[in-house]
């Protein structure tokens, strides 16, 4: 529904022209984002797990490509939300281990000195 709205707007202010400048604009980013992540976490599964076993991220990757594509709009929100809360677990534990080495990076001397 909000979709709908800014098109609305889009139209009432720029005429046809404004409606397919935002679908452009709207689909470029959309393209843009999923090379993004794509990048970002083939170097981070490459890194974690192997170079070797990348082609399984590519994999899983192209599928949940797939899926967001054909579910409802709903669905892929929460699947979003779900996988996004999980992403503060490891970062939750990396700060528990790494906390007394952060604050010491944190209160060293102004000078540079530890």
């Amino acid at each position: 529904n909000g979709a709908r709205r800014i098109l609305m707007a889009f139209e009432g202010t720029y005429g046809r022209f404004g409606v397919i400048l935002l679908s452009a604009c709207i689909t470029l980013f959309a393209f843009a984002t999923i090379l993004g992540w794509a990048v970002q976490g083939e170097g981070a599964f490459g890194f974690l797990f192997g170079e070797e076993k990348v082609k399984w991220f590519r994999l899983s990757y192209a599928f949940f490509t797939l899926a967001g594509a054909v579910c409802t709009l709903d669905t892929v929100w929460t699947i979003s939300d779900i996988a996004n809360g999980l992403l503060a677990i490891p970062n939750l534990i990396l700060l528990w281990v790494m906390g007394p080495e952060i604050c010491k990076i944190i209160l060293r001397d102004p000078d540079g000195k530890r």
